[in-house]
């Protein structure tokens, strides 16, 4: 298959990922020197998965990386963190350290963003003093400590005229805008597969208003739903104690990476907060998505009918 290639430096190569990159992927993401900072070494299943979820789409969440020789190196993160920044970072092998190849890849993102956002960011836990380094000298400023990491942020000038289709997202409230409860309800139904009916008597019930729960939202670009999410008493899974859930959690394809899942996702947690519900569950496939958004692992649950158990997060809204 022809190589897709994203940008390329003095010594490196930026591609899109093949199918083929599995193996070296794998000697990457299971290896614990490397994962020291990052998380736990992933099994060959979790490769595939993150190969499969965020490399292997029509927007990449990460880019491979390979030497001029042809070597597979490593990867880069290139992609939206919320509706105006791009998230930026490197897994490298070990074998490459020390030849400042993080900084070149650093360099030649920022010049392949630059128009695209406002701004870029770079996360890291405090003890990655190399990361660090490479965000100071490359005019990124220290920020604060979101869930763990220290924030590295540099403006990238004004924001362009690209993102002006941004302004026209409007975040929702179904109880508020009850006339959109039948079209939320049919959308949801085809992203998802849960029959139309439950969807229909879920949003029944929250603009009935009898309690805290069920509630849903959605994101809307004039008549377009574009991303959406709901709250409900417990997302089929055995753990009935965890309670309330966060469910149903999408954005249309070509509107993802913008921060549209963030802006849901934070307005979830502080309309439930307002409702006396500061500690929400979330139960689902994704490694390190959630993370990025406050949430934190919380233990394993077993969904209703699923072979495997899936990974529960918890948020705690302050």
């Amino acid at each position: 298959m022809e190589r897709k290639i994203l940008c390329v430096t003095e010594h490196l190569i930026v591609r899109h990922f093949l199918q083929s990159d599995l193996e070296e992927l794998y000697r990457i993401l299971s290896d614990p020197k490397v994962m020291a900072c990052l998380e736990p070494p992933y099994t060959h299943e979790q490769t595939e998965r993150f190969l499969r979820e965020a490399a292997l789409v029509e927007q990449p969440l990460v880019y491979a990386v390979e030497d001029k020789a042809g070597q597979f190196v490593g990867y880069v993160i290139c992609h939206g963190y919320d509706a105006d920044s791009v998230e930026l970072g490197w897994v490298l092998k070990p074998l490459v350290w020390g030849r400042g190849y993080a900084g070149e890849l650093t360099r030649a993102l920022l010049t392949e963003v630059e128009g695209q956002y406002s701004s870029a960011v770079i996360e890291c836990v405090p003890q990655q003093g190399v990361t660090k380094a490479i965000a100071r000298k490359n005019g990124f400023h220290y920020m604060g400590i979101g869930d763990g990491c220290e924030i590295y942020r540099k403006e990238l000038g004004r924001r362009p005229l690209l993102h002006r289709k941004e302004l026209k997202m409007e975040l929702i409230k179904l109880r508020e805008q009850p006339g959109l409860a039948e079209k939320a309800a049919r959308w949801f139904h085809e992203k998802w597969g849960v029959p139309l009916e439950a969807y229909q008597e879920s949003m029944a019930d929250c603009l009935k208003g009898t309690g805290p729960v069920p509630q849903w939202y959605l994101a809307l670009e004039g008549e377009r739903i574009v991303g959406g999410l709901g709250v409900i008493e417990n997302d089929f899974h055995d753990r009935k104690d965890l309670s309330p859930n966060v469910c149903a959690v999408y954005v249309e394809e070509d509107r993802r990476c913008q921060g549209i899942a963030g802006r849901l996702l934070e307005l979830v947690c502080r309309d439930m907060k307002e409702k006396g519900t500061d500690t929400l569950y979330l139960l689902t496939d994704h490694d390190s998505f959630y993370e990025r958004y406050g949430w934190k692992f919380f233990c394993l649950a077993q969904g209703d009918g699923e072979e495997t158990p899936s990974r529960m997060y918890i948020h705690r809204e302050v």
